[in-house]
């Protein structure tokens, strides 16, 4: 079968004769239908997911303490046509520009303190402006993503040590879980709520408030309840994990002392005197297969002590060394050692 010429099939679908007001439609449409895709709104989204956040009145309060620390933060979104390749799917790269938004919007919603220390005279963590540096991201995809089909991107802090913060999230359907509560919207999901209070999660509860252990508390407790739904198996698109650090200009922040001042950290015991974790690199990488224990949902009324945050920082850890694992692709790249096959234009004109 023949490739046709691409500059003859573009010349006959630009030669058909039709009014300029058809084209005018056939442009906005396109427009419309791609807004996410258009310059400058990657950076509108991350800006607003940043500034939101950290000047939003109903966000976390102040010492909202490590209950909050591993719930994941919901960001959803869609695939116009300009993120589908050839097999009619989202392609594998725009992945990661959709976590970029949904990182920023986890960081931003449980550090806001921390990060607005900077503006607050002897509060400052430390003085000078406080910034997450990306330092690598991996992701594995499991089911493809249809052309304008609705998604989630469910992300959290799974673990840090020394230097490195690590996060999780996964792409799912829309539609098919249902997160247990919404600590910081009690009012996102409830009928009586308007739609845009249960977005922004800033309305008056309007309905009977549930009863019993389901009863909403403040925002730095349990949420409105709705029912959880088990995972299904088909639910999950892909999953991926990437590691931050914390910069002031050369200065490299320790992620613990950045949580404590976020609030977001239960005082050490005094008899704990292990040293802090130390940051894993490739050679300190576990080579196993094994997979930790499962999450720690709090969902058992328990305090959050310093002990128990520690044992969820070190089950996470067992995932996160895998990543570090990767830091040895670096020595393969061979380089001027060796011939390569050739050189070519990514855009020929």
């Amino acid at each position: 079968m023949a490739i046709p010429n691409f500059r003859i099939l573009a010349a006959r679908i630009l030669s058909l004769q039709l009014p300029t007001t058809a084209w005018k439609a056939i442009a906005i449409l396109l427009i419309l239908s791609n807004l996410k895709n258009l310059p400058l709104v990657w950076h509108f989204r991350f800006l607003w997911g940043l500034y939101y956040h950290i000047y939003n009145p109903n966000g976390i309060r102040k010492n909202a303490g490590p209950k909050l620390l591993f719930q994941p933060v919901i960001t959803a979104s869609r695939a116009p046509l300009y993120e589908c390749d050839l097999y009619r799917h989202k392609s594998n790269s725009t992945y990661f520009s959709d976590l970029d938004i949904a990182r920023t919007h986890c960081f931003a919603a449980l550090t806001r303190h921390g990060l607005q220390a900077k503006f607050e005279g002897a509060n400052r963590v430390p003085d000078g402006p406080v910034g997450f540096a990306l330092g690598g991201v991996s992701c594995v995809f499991k089911r493809e993503i249809k052309p304008y089909k609705a998604y989630e991107i469910w992300t959290r802090i799974l673990t840090w040590d020394q230097k490195w913060i690590y996060t999780v999230s996964h792409f799912v359907e829309k539609g098919t879980i249902r997160p247990a509560s919404y600590t910081l919207q009690p009012n996102r999901g409830l009928p009586s709520a308007g739609w845009l209070s249960s977005l922004l999660g800033t309305g008056q509860r309007r309905g009977p408030k549930p009863q019993g252990d389901n009863q909403a508390a403040s925002t730095n407790g349990s949420a409105a309840s709705v029912p959880a739904v088990k995972v299904p198996n088909r639910a999950i698109h892909a999953s991926s994990i990437a590691k931050y650090v914390l910069k002031r200009g050369r200065l490299t922040i320790v992620p613990a002392t950045f949580f404590e001042r976020s609030g977001l950290l239960p005082p050490k015991p005094d008899e704990v005197a292990e040293p802090p974790p130390a940051p894993i690199t490739a050679e300190t990488a576990v080579d196993e297969s094994l997979l930790p224990g499962p999450l720690d949902l709090g969902t058992d009324g328990l305090p959050w002590t310093w002990q128990r945050v520690e044992a969820e920082r070190a089950r996470g850890m067992q995932i996160a060394k895998l990543m570090a694992g990767l830091d040895v692709l670096h020595n393969e790249f061979s380089g001027a050692e060796g011939p390569a096959l050739g050189q070519y234009l990514d855009l020929p004109m």
